[in-house]
Formats: C-alpha cells, structure tokens, sequence
C-alpha cells in the first residue's frame, strides 16, 4: 500500500477540485462556478480552484462582475482567492487588468482583490500606487504575516501602527522581536493599551505575545527600569496572573511620583463622596496597585551597600507634597508609615528604628505616618501560635521591647511617644489574652 504524506492528500484534494470546477465551467459556465462558490462552506478553495483550472485569464475577468461588485450571497473570499491565483497564474497581465478594474470599484472591495496576493513589498509598493483610499483600507484589512526581510518587517509594523492596529503589529512582532528595535517594541505596546481601551479587543488573543514580548524586553539595555515599569503598569489587567511585575517595585522606591500615582489607583480622593460605578479596569489596577504597595519592604534610598538618608527624605517630601495636590495626604502619610515599618535597626544602640529614620520622623511631624507605622508593626507579627492557657506573655514580650527601643530614643520626642503607645497597645493585648485564657480555663466561651 502507497505511504501517502499530508501533501499528497492535499495534492490530490486540490486536483479533484479542479477538476469538478473545470466541469462545471465547461458545461454551465461561471454563473454555475459562482453559484457553487455560494454554497460551498471553504469559498475560497473554490476560488482557488478556478483560477487552477480556467482556460484564460478573460474567463476570470468575468467573475469580477454584479457578483463581486454588489451586496450578493457569494462570500468576498471567493473573489481574494481568485485574484489571488490569478496573480501567481498570469502575472503583470492580470497585474494590468486588475489596475484599471479598481478604477470603479470603491475602497473597501478594491483592496480585497490583494489579500491574498504576495506578503511582499513589491505587492504594497503595487497597492500604494492605487492611491490613499485603498492603500489604507489594505492595511486595515491585511493579515500579520511574518516577513523574511527586516526592512519588510519594520514597514510592515509601521504601516500597522500608523492605522491603530497595534494588535497585529504585536502579533507579527512577538517571537521574532530580536529583529524589531526597542524603541519600536515600546511603541506597539503602549500603543496596544489605547487599542484595547478603544475597541474593547480580546485580551486572551494578545496575552501571550504581549507577555513574550515584554519578557524579551527585559533583558534588552536600552530600555530604563522606568519607562519598562509604566509599560508593566499600563498591562496590570493583564497580567493579573503572571507574576510580579519587578520593575514597578523598583520604580516605587525610586519616584515619588510614581508611587502617588498608584496610590490615585488604589485610593479615592478624600473629598469624593459618591464613588460612582467602578470598572473592571479600575477594580484590578487598584488591587494590583495595593499589592504592589504592601510589597514595598525596603525604603528609597537603603540598599544593601548603603543608606542614602538624603533621597529618603526628599523622596517623602515630594511624595507628600504630590499626595496634598491629589487630595490624597491621610492615605499616603499611612502607607509612608508602613513603608518606614521596614527601616533597619540602629548600628549603635540597637534600637528600632535607625537613627536616620527617627529624624525623618520628627521632621515630617505627620500623626498618620505613625499611624501607618503602628498599624505595619502589628501586622507584621503575623499569625502567632499559643499554648493551651498561655494568656498574653507574647504581647508582654513586645511591649517591653518597644518600651526598650523608646527609652534609647528620647533624644526623638515624636518616635519616643509612638514607640510607647505601640508598647500600650500590646499591654492591652496581652490583658485580652490573659482573660481569654482565664476563660478557657474555667470552661467559659
């Protein structure tokens, strides 16, 4: 028995059209062609076909008549594919033909007629020349296919974008954008955001290529972690489920205004009463945004080779001072505070927190800040574990700690008095758990 590969079967497949074509164009004539082109489920293999099996290209000109031209039930493809073939077929003949056929055409059914023609620049060069009209409604129309030649490629991309079809221009891009600069990259993708925005595309179909594309433009050095963590925020919705977006991280200790800018995400205005209707957009980027705010676990300006006391507190400046103007202050002075949580230890008397960070304290003079503070500390104890009956010798423990690190700092009146008042909080915590366990003990609920 004959071992038959795919395309043999797909050999076979097209002859057997062909020839079931070329019968009925001998005996019927085109209208019978079109007629089966109108009931045919693949129109183009149709199409296709009778370009294969015609006798001349006259005998294809005269599809292009009321069928082609008016609102009938013969599906558009069958038409591209015949252009199409008759391209590869009769060449700058049919080339020649087709010109002066468009002349009567509007734009929209003229540009059809070379979408299935060559991917090339010789066929754009061809479409260009037809004039403006349907030059532009090819490109609105035209597959994203990839190209051999770099230059095609970029030209390809560029005439996408210039249309708003950043969707293709991202998936003619994605995989192969080693051949595409970064400055190009980075304009698709900012671009796309305006594209999904506008025309409510289909996320899924782009997710993968836009998560390809902005993982290849990770590694790339001619791109700052600035302009790459806006790129990770304007695609929050996106990438929901994808990891952390690094780069943001870094931003947030590096631009105060950028931090604000998140916190206009995550927060209303404090004088907004009515919250109004919320979209889905706005629902993940302010998660997203809140999440990327309590992952903040170091302060701008103090890496592990140093502490630049300086950018902390000019950062903190800016960054209040943004916060007023976006009517925002209370919210922002509390996530400050629960930035600050994360200050390090004092190197001399080893009290929490550091020196340095006590002065930003007393100078920024802010009861909410030590707010967001108290309020971090506590939470950063986490889920705690107790013996049967223990009572509140854990809080205890805290307590005398904080009171510890407040009598080191009194030169810091404002950190001294906030460190005693975490110091009360955890006393009266552990009088609460005193008379819990009390309560067990005796059988109580």
């Amino acid at each position: 028995m004959e071992n038959k590969t795919a395309g043999d079967w797909v050999e076979e497949a097209n002859k057997s059209r062909r020839e079931v074509v070329r019968g009925i164009l001998g005996d019927r004539g085109i209208p019978a062609v079109i007629a089966l082109a109108k009931a045919a489920k693949e129109p183009h293999l149709v199409g296709y076909a009778l370009a294969e099996a015609a006798p001349s290209q006259e005998t294809l000109e005269a599809v292009f008549g009321p069928d082609f031209t008016t609102d009938s039930e013969v599906d558009e493809d069958f038409f591209v594919a015949v252009s199409g073939a008759a391209h590869f077929r009769f060449g700058a003949a049919w080339d020649r033909w087709i010109a002066g056929v468009i002349a009567s055409l509007d734009a929209l059914h003229a540009s059809s007629l070379f979408l299935r023609w060559p991917d090339t620049k010789e066929t754009w060069d061809f479409v260009e020349a037809l004039g403006p009209a349907i030059d532009q409604e090819y490109w609105k129309r035209k597959y994203a296919l990839n190209q051999s030649s770099d230059a095609d490629l970029l030209f390809a991309v560029e005439k996408y974008n210039s249309l708003g079809r950043f969707s293709a221009s991202v998936e003619l891009i994605a995989y192969q954008e080693k051949r595409i600069p970064t400055e190009v990259c980075v304009g698709v993708l900012r671009g796309l955001v305006g594209e999904i925005n506008a025309t409510k595309l289909s996320r899924q179909h782009t997710l993968y290529s836009v998560l390809h594309l902005m993982q290849a433009l990770q590694g790339r050095k001619d791109i700052s972690i600035e302009e790459f963590a806006l790129i990770e925020y304007q695609y929050l919705p996106l990438l929901e489920h994808q990891g952390e977006p690094v780069a943001l991280s870094q931003l947030l200790k590096s631009s105060p205004k950028f931090f604000i800018e998140v916190i206009c995400d995550v927060f209303f205005p404090a004088s907004e009463q009515e919250l109004g209707e919320v979209s889905d957009e706005r629902r993940v980027k302010a998660r997203f945004g809140y999440q990327m705010l309590q992952a903040m676990r170091s302060l701008p300006g103090f890496t592990e080779d140093g502490q630049d006391v300086n950018f902390l507190k000019n950062w903190i400046a800016e960054a209040r001072d943004l916060a007023r103007k976006a009517d925002r202050e209370v919210v922002a002075d509390q996530q400050i505070g629960q930035m600050l949580d994360y200050a390090p230890t004092d190197a001399e008397d080893n009290a929490w927190p550091a020196r340095s960070v006590r002065d930003v304290i007393e100078d920024c003079a802010s009861d909410e800040i030590e707010k967001g503070i108290a309020i971090s500390r506590f939470n950063m104890r986490g889920v705690s574990r107790k013996a049967m009956y223990e009572g509140g010798g854990q809080e205890r423990a805290f307590a005398a700690q904080y009171r510890t690190w407040a009598e080191a700092s009194a030169s810091w009146p404002r950190n001294c008095a906030m460190l005693r008042r975490i110091a009360e909080d955890w006393e009266r915590y552990a009088e609460q758990a005193d008379i819990r366990a009390e309560l067990d003990q005796r059988g109580d609920s």
